[in-house]
């Protein structure tokens, strides 16, 4: 018998990671518009820190059933996040899972009412923001011919040769 999560904790440490991957080397915005304007799109997991029943990975068998499924047992991570910590205990163990959840939720309590800095604009998108003003122009190309000449020792120009 597994003892998931409520829909009010998921809902919970979605929001007290501010709908971002806690694993701080991903960061993954977990949640957005659909192109319904009535629905969203979640790529979210409230996943458990401790496994939600016996035989899963990172079992504490001292854990009640209510303790497996309280909000300080879970993390917020995007889908593949939660796929690689179910996968590798041994590269994510329980006190890692733990320091993420801190992180995030510290990062999301002080971002909170915040401006977002502003990120670094990519080098395809500064090239699309030198194109797009002559998006949409007529272009005249022209070449222009150049002879060449070149001197001889004794300063008198003539064709290459």
């Amino acid at each position: 018998m597994r003892d998931d999560f409520t829909e009010d904790v998921k809902r919970i440490l979605a929001a007290r990671a501010g709908a971002v991957c806690s694993n701080p080397e991903c960061r993954a915005l977990t949640t957005g518009p659909q192109d319904d304007p009535a629905k969203a799109v979640n790529v979210g997991v409230a996943a458990h820190i401790t496994s939600a029943a016996a035989g899963g990975p990172c079992y504490n068998r001292s854990f009640s059933p209510e303790e497996r499924r309280h909000s300080d047992n879970g993390i917020w991570l995007c889908q593949n996040c939660a796929k690689l910590v179910d996968n590798d205990v041994a590269r994510f163990p329980e006190a890692l899972l733990r320091a993420w959840k801190t992180v995030a939720e510290h990062r999301a309590r002080d971002s909170v009412g915040k401006t977002a800095p502003e990120r670094a604009e990519s080098e395809s998108e500064r090239k699309a923001r030198g194109i797009r003003p002559w998006i949409g122009k007529s272009i005249t190309l022209s070449q222009m011919n150049t002879v060449w000449t070149r001197r001889s020792p004794s300063g008198a120009s003539g064709p290459p040769g």
